[in-house]
Order: structure tokens, then C-alpha cells, then sequence
């Protein structure tokens, strides 16, 4: 478990280099992040920083359940997918331990890829008190933030004037734009993981479709979809998604050529992506 302080990312930096101040609309409040995708895992932490909230953070299940027994939070964010002890499992095994010893409910957030309403009441029979979507979008953050810890937030889901965006239609300028502004100096970091995380999704794929590990390849196409997404790469992010989709049904006929065409639509990106302005991500 990593914890992580955010005490000075209070400022709204613009892609010209100005900033103007952020109110710690939640200062004084902790949350626990729990993911195990590293792109993941700097945006959540910046954004919710950025927010003036002290983040801490768990790569799966048995972490968050450590770190909750060592420390006190506020809320809890918690991925549904994750190796070794999934979101699921996590809260089920949080509720009986706050039955057992009378506890109060600690507020749990999946956090799920997942538009269907089975999956959002998967979440919610494991005991979790909601969800929000991946790609997480600052505005939808801060009305849940605002929900469960009562106090006001600014809307900073408009991108400032001057940030940029790639060209190129593989990516979305919208999401793009609004993720630059809102995470200003992290952002480069954000493109240099992904831009190393991706191709080494990509070969695990492989390995997995080798070795006829479905349940692998599921998770690893689940993961490269969801960061995909988060960056606006919405080509490469639907790949993956149908990829995820027959590998979670048993149809292995065409994964070979699925993960064909997302090694494609990845290289297509990364020249956008290592190009835009002010992402400074060295070749």
C-alpha cells in the first residue's frame, strides 16, 4: 500500500503555464484508491489531489483490506477487476468484518468499465454504496465526492483555454483536452505510463492466447481498454472491449486477429500521442 500526499497540487495549470488557486473543498479528508493499473492509478491519485483530498493507494483487494485496518478513510474507490483478490470479494469480506465488529459502514465506490445494469447490481449485492464509470470525468468525480462528503467542489471539467490535443482521429480532442487541463504538470507522466503499459498489455495478450488462458486475456484486453479510454482513445479502447467480450465467452477463433488489430491501432496512436504539445514524452 502506497500513500500518497497532495498537499500541493491546489492549482489549476493551463497548458501556457498560468494557474489560478483551487479551494481545498475537501481538505482533511482521506480516501483509499484502490486499482491495479498504473495509468489508473496516477490519474485517480492527481485528480482526487487536485481536490484537496489525502489519497492512499492499493494494487488489489487484500491491500485495501490491510490498508483499511491500519488507517481511517472517508471512502473508499474501488476497482471491481483486479489479480489476487478482486473488487467484489474485497467488499463482501469489508461488510462482515464491520458486521462482526459493529462498525460503521465505511463507503465503498466501485469502480467499473461496465455499462451494464448487471454489473452495476453486481456491485451492488457485493455491498458497494455506488459506482462510477471509466473513463472517471472530473465532473462526475466531483458530484459523487460532493454526495458522500457533503461539502461543495468547483467544476473544473472545462478545459482551460490552451490546452491542446492530438490531431489525430484516433484519440477524442474533447477527453484528450479536458485531461491535459485537469491534470497540468502530471500529464506527461500520465502518457509516459501508458505508453509503456500498453505495448506490454499488448504481450501478455499474446502469451495469454498461447498458452489458451482466456481468463488472462480478458483481464489484460479489460485493462488496455480501460486506460485507452481514460486517454480518449476510443478506437483502440472498442478493440478491446470486443476483444475482452469473446475471450469472456470462450471465443477464441478470432483473438489472434483482434489482438492483430489492437497492436495496430496502438502503433497508429503512439506518434500522436509522443508529438502533442507539452506532453514532452521522449521517443
Amino acid at each position: 500500500m502506497i500513500r500518497v500526499r497532495q498537499g500541493d497540487a491546489r492549482a489549476d495549470v493551463s497548458s501556457r503555464g498560468a494557474a489560478r488557486p483551487l479551494p481545498a473543498s475537501f481538505a482533511g479528508h482521506r480516501v483509499l484508491l484502490v486499482e491495479d493499473n498504473e495509468v489508473n492509478q496516477t490519474v485517480g491519485r492527481v485528480m482526487l489531489g487536485r481536490l484537496g483530498l489525502e489519497v492512499s493507494l492499493a494494487n488489489n483487494g487484500r491491500e485495501a483490506l490491510a490498508a483499511i485496518d491500519q488507517a481511517c478513510y472517508d471512502l473508499v474507490f474501488m476497482d471491481c477487476q483486479m489479480p489476487e483478490m478482486d473488487g467484489y470479494e474485497a467488499t463482501r469480506s469489508l461488510r462482515e468484518k464491520e458486521r462482526a465488529a459493529g462498525s460503521p459502514r465505511l463507503p465503498v465506490i466501485a469502480l467499473t468499465a461496465n455499462a451494464m445494469i448487471e454489473d452495476h447490481e453486481r456491485c451492488l449485492a457485493a455491498g458497494m454504496d455506488g459506482y462510477l464509470a471509466k473513463p472517471v470525468r472530473l465532473d462526475g468525480l466531483c458530484e459523487l465526492l460532493e454526495r458522500w462528503l457533503s461539502r461543495s467542489v468547483p467544476s473544473l471539467s472545462a478545459p482551460p483555454a490552451g490546452a491542446t490535443s492530438p490531431a489525430a482521429a484516433a484519440i477524442d480532442p474533447t477527453t484528450f483536452a479536458a485531461l491535459q487541463a485537469c491534470l497540468g504538470d502530471a500529464f506527461p507522466e500520465i502518457v509516459a505510463a501508458f505508453l509503456t503499459d500498453a505495448p506490454r498489455r499488448i504481450t501478455a495478450m499474446k502469451d495469454a492466447l498461447a498458452q489458451c488462458d482466456a481468463e488472462r486475456l480478458c483481464r489484460e484486453a479489460h485493462s488496455l481498454k480501460s486506460t485507452s479510454a481514460t486517454l480518449g482513445a476510443g478506437v483502440l479502447s472498442a478493440l478491446c472491449r470486443t476483444l475482452e467480450q469473446e475471450a469472456k465467452a470462450g471465443q477464441s477463433a478470432r483473438a489472434g486477429r483482434r489482438i492483430a488489430g489492437i497492436e495496430q491501432a496502438l502503433g497508429e496512436l503512439v506518434p500522436s500521442l509522443r508529438s502533442a504539445p507539452h506532453t514532452r514524452v521522449a521517443a
